[in-house]
């Protein structure tokens, strides 16, 4: 655990003993000189640039390859395929709600789904 400025630092241990780190891996990626890149994070004014967040926000600094028009299309492509997805789920929860719902009124004899039906339970 640190401070943005690392002047602070503790480690935190759970356990006492040597921890085993073996099944562990530190990957590393190298930029070449000169890489346009697009940089996004919570910006200060007093340290005159982009900084890590540590004071619980849960903001993080990334890096992505490209320039601004290159990062915005990704991020939208990213966004896009997120809303999709959860348009999907949303699609399945209600249709495995409504699949319940036709068994459970086939099973009791009574409308579940329409509550205009003199069978059903409602008034």
């Amino acid at each position: 655990m640190s401070d943005d400025d690392g002047v602070f630092r503790k480690d935190l241990r759970m356990k006492e003993g040597v921890t085993d780190l073996s099944g562990y891996t530190l990957e590393e990626k190298l930029l070449p000189e000169g890489e346009v890149v697009t940089v996004m994070g919570v910006y200060s004014e007093i340290k005159g640039g982009i900084t890590g967040d540590f004071r619980g926000t849960g903001t993080t600094v990334s890096l992505e390859l490209g320039g601004g028009d290159e990062a915005l299309k990704r991020f939208g492509r990213e966004l896009s395929s997120r809303i999709v997805t959860g348009i999907v789920l949303i699609v399945l929860l209600l249709g495995g709600t409504f699949g319940v719902l036709e068994v459970l009124e086939r099973e009791e004899g009574r409308s579940l789904l329409r509550p205009g039906n003199p069978s059903s339970g409602f008034p």
